[in-house]
């Protein structure tokens, strides 16, 4: 069956030719210039793939890209744009585009791109197994925690909200995903917000949304995410980090479902179960005076601990196991342990728990250059263990501890800062796991020091 492609452009000149030249190659192909009328044609006959302008007139097309991945998760779209600029690319393709093409188009490379992408789509949907190794699972063989994460699925039967305590790499993101699977609105879209990598400012946008003209730059209507996860379940990712006046408007949408757009009075209404997440003592941030304590009292009505990885010693292999079994399939070889790597971790302390183990099998499945993984294939420093793991209540640490935990290798904190954006390619979060502090202390010492990024 030949596969249909939406185009979406307010030019008829580039979409009368890429029509033209698609339709030749034997793709159904339809033409769109708004965003309600891609919405349509969507709805009426779901495409293969959408090739979507990122200015689309007074409208805009990363906006209309949110709307269809929140419809259609699973169709793959092209940003095209005359306007290119590394911020829109990188804001694309956070949104959920799989790839980014700028004007004016080589027809061969548009090609390229797409047949790359129809190649993998029909490898997703031939192949069950591909399939399986990228669905979310909390794994466990825990006693313990097997029962924690049943009594979740419980609680997910209701529709109170629900506060997830752990340290982080212990799979938050991932229990999150089953609990909405488990509910009476797994049909629905199920969204996840990280506050700690949203600036400040720009966080309430995220959330509420905003009206056309409400500030400069905003030239289009916007959703935000509890539009977005309207009839679902919302996710907001370390809540700790959000300031109290958005902690206050969060408060305002649990008590009363109420909520507005930013330069809007329209009062709107949230259909939706909420889910917060943090690695930080949210008591000690209350008695900071950091955290709405009202607030607090409605997410304890159902908390639940997630125990690092080092707590559940057992969960080690059986983990290890699952990421390896993963991994040979990508690589289309088996992989193993072998009996000295399997020693170490199950001595190793994990203090970046299933993210930090899954790192490393990824690193040492690259490097390894047979069926069996040996210690010299892991990355340097793990026989190190690191004893001390950070227990959530102590992210936030004093100046001087944090400072010798930065400083290595001879080299002065503001020089170890340096090292450590270069290596992470200067993505903040990747960074300050290098550097194992918190994102928040890594940014008050990019402050401190000056350090431009």
């Amino acid at each position: 069956m030949s596969k249909r492609i939406v185009i979406v452009d307010d030019q008829d000149k580039i979409l009368k030719s890429l029509a033209r030249n698609l339709t030749r190659l034997g793709y159904l192909v339809d033409c769109t210039q708004s965003s309600q009328e891609t919405l349509n044609v969507c709805k009426n006959n779901i495409p293969d793939l959408v090739l979507l302008d990122v200015m689309l007139g007074s409208e805009s097309g990363i906006d209309l890209l949110s709307e269809l991945k929140v419809l259609y998760p699973d169709i793959p779209i092209i940003m095209i744009t005359g306007h290119g600029t590394i911020e829109r690319a990188v804001e694309a393709l956070k949104r959920g585009a799989c790839d980014f093409l700028e004007k004016p188009l080589l027809f061969n490379k548009l090609l390229i791109t797409i047949e790359r992408i129809f190649e993998l789509e029909d490898v997703k949907k031939e192949n069950s197994t591909y399939k399986d190794i990228n669905c979310a699972k909390f794994i466990t063989g825990d006693k313990a925690t097997q029962e924690l994460v049943e009594r979740a699925k419980r609680i997910a039967a209701t529709e109170i909200p629900i506060l997830i305590y752990g340290e982080s790499g212990t799979g938050k993101e991932v229990l999150t995903q089953e609990l909405h699977a488990s509910s009476r609105r797994s049909s629905a879209p199920l969204v996840q917000i990280n506050c700690a990598a949203i600036p400040a400012n720009l966080l309430d946008n995220e959330l509420f949304g905003h009206k056309k003209g409400a500030f400069t730059g905003a030239i289009s209507d916007y959703s935000g995410v509890f539009e977005k996860a309207s009839g679902g379940t919302l996710h907001l990712d370390e809540i700790a980090d959000m300031s109290l006046e958005t902690q206050s408007k969060i408060l305002r949408v649990l008590e009363s479902g109420e909520y507005k757009r930013i330069g809007e009075q329209l009062v709107r209404h949230a259909n939706i179960r909420f889910i917060a997440s943090t690695n930080i003592d949210l008591n000690e941030r209350v008695r900071e005076n950091r955290f709405r304590q009202d607030l607090l009292f409605r997410l304890n009505a159902a908390v639940i601990r997630i125990p690092a990885l080092r707590e559940r010693k057992g969960d080690i292999m059986l983990i290890a196991q699952h990421f390896l079994d993963k991994k040979a399939i990508l690589l289309s070889r088996k992989l193993y342990l072998s009996n000295e790597v399997e020693e170490l971790f199950k001595n190793y302390s994990w203090c970046g728990n299933v993210r930090e183990l899954r790192n490393t099998i990824d690193y040492a499945s690259a490097v390894c250059r047979g069926d069996t993984i040996e210690l010299n294939d892991l990355p340097e420093g793990l026989s190190s263990d690191q004893t001390n793991c950070e227990s959530p209540k102590n992210e936030e640490t004093t100046s001087t501890s944090i400072t010798t935990r930065i400083t290595r290798n001879g080299k002065s904190e503001k020089e170890s800062i340096i090292a450590a954006l270069h290596e992470a390619k200067f993505n903040k979060k990747r960074a300050a796991e290098i550097l194992s502090i918190s994102r928040r202390s890594l940014y008050n010492k990019i402050a401190k020091h000056s350090i431009e990024v």
